[in-house]
């Protein structure tokens, strides 16, 4: 299934298929990822499960089964895992918050209109990182600045970094 997706079809077909090409032999691990080919979606609470509990090798993994398994080009596939990560890390902060406020989690979920477990999820990766930590993982920058020739200007106390030459 983690290769071919849930499609009871598809996986009938691949079943068929590995059985045939096996001819009554034993089919390994190893023969499955040989000959099914990875076209099932990897959902995205793989990743943000995984970083949650700070594997991060499971994280990696993840990623790497997204960006294979996507029809994407890799660019656009990393832009949209930069996105899932940022959205989740910001939600896993704000829980934290309200969990230092003492909300607890059933009332968190209607202040921010969420589902209860997936808030308790929430709660408990919140609880695996400390607040350090996840206010410098979401950094929110200030808006530009016009200067006085009408273009834009770095924010002030912006972080610039300059490429070395």
């Amino acid at each position: 299934m983690e290769l071919a997706g849930d499609n009871v079809d598809e996986l009938a077909t691949e079943v068929d298929k590995l059985s045939t090409w096996a001819a009554g032999e034993r089919i390994g691990e190893q023969e499955v990822a040989e000959l099914v080919p990875a076209r099932a979606d990897t959902p995205p609470f793989d990743l943000t499960d995984a970083w949650g509990r700070r594997d991060v090798a499971a994280v990696l993994a993840a990623s790497e089964r997204i960006v294979e398994r996507s029809g994407d080009s890799p660019r656009d596939v990393f832009l949209r895992i930069a996105a899932l990560v940022t959205n989740h890390v910001t939600r896993v902060r704000e829980c934290q918050v309200l969990d230092a406020e003492g909300v607890p989690p059933a009332a968190a979920a209607d202040r921010l209109k969420r589902n209860r477990f997936y808030v308790q999820k929430l709660y408990e990766q919140a609880r695996n990182f400390d607040e350090e930590e996840l206010g410098d993982a979401v950094i929110r920058p200030r808006p530009a600045r016009p200067c006085a020739e009408g273009r834009e200007q770095a924010p002030r106390g912006a972080r610039v970094h300059a490429s070395p030459r």
